[in-house]
């Protein structure tokens, strides 16, 4: 009956949990309940868990909520099947934790911490609630290792165990203290010896090996240095050849992907400096040509000046000449007889 009734109903609850009636949302909550509580246990890897999923993208945080309270449901419904997804619902869980919305943030948590709990390791699960609050608290990953650095490991290690522990194990690789290091280190040296098949930790060869390496490049402690290489021929021995190649070449490629970035990063960074060069001397050229320009017309113009005064002093003068050279004076009157008609009796009579 699954097929019919959880597939064709429990989206559709899913989805009218983010209504904006209340009472439209309670009936959806109380039908997406029920729903679960009725289905087999057999129908949650193929039917139940990927309606859930699925619905997990959605963008209206009810929706999420109800998403991860039911996850929790099924985590008690169906321990052993939610174990074995663990690999695959622990990244999508863990992304949740980090939403905006406080709600999102602690349903995840709880939810994380529930199917967390369906672990089938007798080892692990003392330290399960320390590695959850872990995951969602960065800064409780060294309580985290401590706790792990206590942990006798006796049973086979699974691929839901690496799932739980190796997100934590790699952030402790990462943290400044060389203790820290160390603690996780002795960790995967001793989860590594009982891994089960080189399939389970396959996923998590990328995860932990590119840091183990690193570790042991860069420090200069040896003690931790050889804590480092321990724990990287224990993942070696548990990952086999072609696991370790494969976790060396995503390593390798994922080095290459950030050089390539960061090559990217300074061409870009170039280019535009180079634009931003170019764009000045552009600019100084223009600012320089209207200077010319400026300072070309201000010549132009004094040079016009000149000339209108040279002309002007010019025709001054040949007004003073003529003015010498004439019988008249200013006031238009001889300057022998002193009228305007000269005598006959006058030196300049003229006719």
């Amino acid at each position: 009956v699954e097929p019919y009734v959880v597939g064709g109903f429990l989206a559709a609850a899913l989805d009218e949990c983010g209504s904006s009636s209340s009472a439209v949302r309670a009936a959806a909550e109380d039908t997406a309940t029920a729903l679960i509580k009725l289905a087999s246990p057999f129908a949650l890897p193929r039917l139940i868990v990927p309606v859930l999923i699925q619905s997990l993208y959605s963008s209206e945080w009810r929706v999420k909520y109800n998403v991860l309270e039911r996850m929790g449901q099924c985590a008690t419904t169906a321990p052993k099947q939610i174990s074995k997804l663990l690999p695959t619902l622990i990244p999508l869980i863990t992304a949740q934790v980090w939403d905006t919305k406080p709600q999102v943030n602690k349903a995840a948590g709880d939810c994380l911490l529930a199917i967390c709990s369906t672990n089938l390791n007798p080892d692990v699960l003392p330290a399960i609630p320390s590695v959850v609050t872990a995951v969602c608290k960065p800064n409780e990953t060294v309580k985290a290792l401590q706790e792990l650095m206590a942990t006798t490991f006796v049973a086979p290690v699974d691929a839901s165990t690496l799932s739980i522990l190796c997100p934590v194990l790699s952030r402790g690789l990462k943290e400044k203290k060389a203790i820290d290091k160390r603690a996780a280190c002795i960790v995967i040296a001793n989860m590594s010896k009982l891994v089960e098949t080189p399939e389970a930790v396959a996923p998590f060869g990328p995860l932990l090996v590119p840091e183990l390496q690193k570790v042991v490049s860069n420090v200069a402690f040896e003690e931790l240095r050889d804590n480092a290489l321990s724990a990287l021929n224990n993942l070696t021995k548990a990952l086999g050849d072609a696991a370790t190649e494969k976790a060396n070449k995503d390593a390798i490629d994922e080095a290459n992907k950030r050089v390539e970035a960061e090559q990217q990063r300074i061409n870009d960074e170039r280019k535009a400096e180079e634009a931003k060069e170019q764009a000045r001397i552009a600019k100084e050229e223009e600012e320089r040509k209207k200077f010319k320009e400026a300072m070309e017309a201000q010549r132009l113009l004094e040079k016009n000046k000149e000339d209108e005064e040279a002309a002007a002093k010019e025709e001054a003068l040949k007004k003073k000449e003529a003015a010498k050279l004439s019988t008249k004076g200013s006031s238009g009157k001889c300057q022998g007889c002193g009228l305007k008609k000269c005598k006959k009796t006058c030196l300049f009579y003229s006719k």
